[in-house]
């Protein structure tokens, strides 16, 4: 620990002062002024953190201190902070001042920063600690050897026990041990493409050289850190979050009331920050990508021979990729397909397929929602509220990928009766996941769901009851057209109504209908039996219908009625949407 004096105030420089409010200083401390993300790391002077200026006014003390070995060896542990003060006083500074500190510039000679990247690792819906996906910086130039080097700083925790109540309080009270590693980039594309199927797309960033400076000089202050992973509080998006406001000051990151990884790449996409992007993408995906491009080519009546060509062959070898991913195709066979598609190249090679940028992940809408409108349940008028944390609605536009998918973290909907003057539970999420991928018949494809939180059932008089429940369904989607998807599943689950367990489950089958990333309908039909126990069947029919005003707001239409139960178990909402 540190202690600074008030004679150390008296000699900060103003403009150093004024530091204690820049958004690059509170980069630094990974911080909001008043918490910090580094508590305990062993990072910071004062501890437990007393904020930003206090923090400031340590660094100042032990840099600028009379012992000039002194200074010299706490520069090289605090580059970042120095360089940051050294501007404030001098103006932009070269990392010259820094290059007697050997590791400093031996870490920069080996992963060095000539272009800064984004990165982000698609969700992946089976794994708690990456439902949301992941983000991470690449950094890539030419090392010492002058060999171009490609380097992932990445933070991330490990969820190693099935003891959910242990990993949701360690996750969200005490935090879990975080892993901040740089590691070759390829290990890490090989790790997300090729093991867990995941995309991993990468934006280059327009960094000044002053900022790509200022960034690896932080880096490498975090390299010692002993860092907490909180998954509410301080996780890949936050931390990379801060990372990214070392180097654009003037962009906010974060999200409105929590920081998702995908509000980092629409941050960056919004900001105008973006000078490229590139994507490595996983074989079954990059296949289906080709398929959509194929099919808009043969809509084109101006591509060439010489094209429709260069991409069938390109299909066949995004089809080998995929078969030597699961196991279909030995290296040996691969290597061979991968010749013999190399060969039948025509002379004149088109340039390579680019990545479909409307699929990027920065075009998904934002992942936390408010809703509110009115509606009639069949007896009287209404007022319904609902509220997503995190996640992604059925409903919502799915334009940005090949299937129709649900990802809820914390859903809830309340409808509030006029005449009664009364409230209910509608609906409670804790967490929900489908995916409605359409099936291929070379990368296959499922439709499948699992929920936990509490649902609408029906009794045996047509009153709705709010229970407890855990459910999950299996099945097929067949996609007709670019718009037009069709599924059928079996569902089943488990309730709790009255002081007892219940089974039910029966039968959905839908359809939905997108018309770009504007509008969609989707419409259901279920059979559940056993409703709440009671030894009846309930048909249920559905209707939910988005028409999006513009990024940020839309229009909800869902209606409910159940054939031959009469007009009073309907239920009709007109709801307007805020994504944030």
């Amino acid at each position: 620990m540190f202690a600074p004096t008030t004679h150390a105030q008296q000699d900060m420089p103003t403009p150093v002062a004024g530091l204690a409010t820049d958004a690059r200083w509170l980069a630094l401390l990974h911080s909001d002024g008043t918490r910090s993300g580094l508590t305990g790391s062993g990072l910071l002077l004062i501890e437990p953190f007393q904020g930003s200026h206090a923090e400031l006014v340590a660094t100042w003390q032990l840099l600028y201190a009379d012992d000039d070995a002194s200074n010299s060896e706490s520069r090289c542990r605090y580059p970042a902070r120095y360089l940051l003060i050294e501007e404030a006083i001098h103006g932009p500074t070269p990392i010259d001042p820094l290059a007697h500190c050997a590791s400093l510039i031996d870490f920069i000679e080996r992963a060095p920063m000539d272009r800064l990247q984004l990165a982000f690792a698609g969700e992946n819906l089976l794994s708690a600690s990456s439902m949301m996906g992941h983000t991470m910086l690449v950094l890539e130039g030419r090392n010492r050897d002058g060999v171009v080097a490609s380097h992932a700083v990445s933070f991330f925790t490990v969820i190693d026990s099935i003891n959910l109540p242990r990993v949701i309080f360690e996750s969200l009270i005490t935090g879990k041990p975080g892993y901040f590693t740089l590691t070759p980039y390829a290990e890490k594309r090989d790790h997300y493409v090729n093991v867990e199927a995941r995309n991993l797309w990468r934006l280059t960033l327009a960094a000044s050289g002053a900022a790509r400076r200022r960034l690896q000089a932080h880096l490498h202050e975090l390299r010692t850190a002993k860092l907490r992973y909180d998954f509410d509080s301080f996780n890949c998006a936050t931390l990379t979050a801060n990372l990214l406001r070392v180097a654009f000051p003037d962009t906010r990151f974060d999200g409105a009331m929590w920081t998702t990884p995908l509000d980092i790449m629409q941050a960056a996409a919004m900001a105008g920050l973006i000078e490229s992007i590139d994507a490595d993408l996983a074989p079954a995906w990059e296949y289906r990508m080709l398929r959509r491009q194929r099919a808009d080519l043969d809509r084109t009546a101006k591509a060439t021979a010489s094209q429709r060509r260069h991409l069938e062959l390109q299909l066949d070898a995004s089809v080998a990729d995929y078969q030597a991913s699961t196991g279909q195709l030995d290296a040996a066979h691969w290597a061979a397909r991968m010749a013999a598609i190399q060969a039948q190249q025509p002379p004149s090679t088109e340039p390579p397929i680019p990545v479909d940028a409307r699929l990027a992940p920065y075009n998904a809408p934002q992942d936390s929602q408010w809703r509110g409108g009115a509606g009639y349940d069949g007896q009287q008028s209404l007022i319904s509220v609902g509220f997503l944390a995190a996640g992604h609605r059925l409903i919502d536009s799915s334009s940005h990928t090949f299937g129709e998918y649900d990802l809820r973290i914390g859903d809830i909907d309340i409808d509030c009766a006029l005449r009664d003057s009364h409230c209910r539970l509608q609906q409670l999420t804790i967490y929900s996941v489908a995916s409605l991928l359409p099936y291929d018949r070379v990368v296959g494809g499922s439709s499948w769901n699992l929920a936990l939180g509490a649902e609408p059932q029906v009794d045996d008089d047509g009153a709705w009851r709010t229970v407890p429940s855990l459910s999950g369904g299996l099945g097929h989607s067949l996609m007709l057209s670019r718009s037009v998807q069709l599924f059928a599943q079996g569902r089943g689950g488990v309730g709790y109504h009255l002081g007892r367990a219940f089974l039910y489950g029966g039968p959905v089958v839908g359809g939905v209908l997108s018309v770009g990333n504007s509008a969609k309908l989707i419409a259901t039909w279920q059979r559940d039996a056993n409703p709440l126990g009671q030894h009846h069947h309930v048909d249920q029919i559905r209707i939910q219908s988005l028409y999006r005003l513009n990024r940020l707001t839309g229009i909800v239409l869902e209606g409910r009625i159940l054939p031959g139960r009469g007009h009073d178990a309907s239920r009709s909402v007109l709801s307007v949407v805020r994504y944030f």
